[in-house]
This record gives structure tokens, sequence and C-alpha cells, in this order.
């Protein structure tokens, strides 16, 4: 929270001086955000946004700020968007994974966390523990698939693959 606090001054400065630069409105954004400042947030990011709307920092940020203001349906929406803007990025799927683990619903959370996962995100401290029994029984169920498929593969050469021999 120090570091948004020290940061935001000098990018409202730059914002100033570069008011339609998307990378300093994200960038202070972020930091309106960090300070808890989600309305000012919304407020750096309109202008931008309406200039670049398919920019996915601003996307991220916009979504952000929704989600930390409570307006949850907004952050879904953004984060979707998001995701469709990055399909490589995992930061929207991590959204959309604490939005639907907050609303309750562990299993949508946990398959949120695991696409993010796998297109590369580390592992999240707050998700995880949370999610724990959830991303026990996905993992369950891949290593059954996988058992699946493997025989599936050895009908058709005639061996008997490793994952299926206790079965």
């Amino acid at each position: 929270r120090e570091e948004f606090a020290r940061a935001e001054p000098l990018l409202a400065k730059a914002s100033a001086r570069n008011p339609n630069d998307p990378t300093v409105a994200a960038a202070r954004a972020e930091a309106l955000i960090g300070l808890g400042k989600f309305g000012n947030a919304l407020g750096v990011l309109e202008t931008p946004l309406k200039e670049r709307p398919k920019d996915f920092r601003l996307q991220m940020a916009r979504a952000k700020a929704f989600a930390g203001s409570g307006r949850q349906m907004d952050a879904a929406a953004g984060f979707e968007l998001a995701a469709k803007l990055d399909p490589a990025s995992p930061e929207p799927l991590l959204g959309l994974a604490r939005l639907r683990l907050a609303d309750g619903k562990e299993k949508e959370a946990a398959e949120f966390y695991r696409q993010a996962r796998l297109l590369g995100a580390g592992p999240d401290a707050g998700l995880e523990p949370k999610l724990g029994k959830q991303l026990t029984e996905q993992r369950e169920l891949e290593k059954n698939y996988r058992a699946i498929g493997e025989w599936f593969i050895s009908e058709y050469t005639g061996e008997t693959p490793d994952a299926v021999k206790d079965v």
C-alpha cells in the first residue's frame, strides 16, 4: 500500500502531461485500486477507454476497479472482455476465479483457476487454500480421463498402459 501511495502522485503528474496515454492511465488506475480508491480509478480510465476500448491493460484495470467497488457483474464482464482481448493471459481468469469464489461458486472458481494455471499463472496463495477440495477433485478426474484415454489407445496397439495396469 505504501508503494501505491508514493506512486500515485507521480503517475498523476505523468497523466496530466499525457492524458491519453493508456500505459500511464492503467498504471495510475492500478495505484488508485491499491489505495482502495476504486471510483477514482474508474474516473481515470474513462477517457482512455473511450479512445482505446480494446486495450487489455485498461480493461483489466477497469475490471479490478469494478470488483473492488462491489460491482461484481460489471467486473465479470470486464474480465471476460479482457480474456477475449488477450486469450494467452492468465490474469482475467484469476479475476474470474476470485469473483466466482466470492459468490460461493467453488467449482466454477476452480475451473477458472485451473485454466489460469495452464496459461502459466503461478500458485495463488489466496485461492489455493480455499479451492483445495475442488482442485483435488479436478486432478482426480483428469487422472481418470488420462487413464481412460491410455486404455483406449492401448486397445489399438495391444499394450496395457501403466496408468491402467492397476485398474
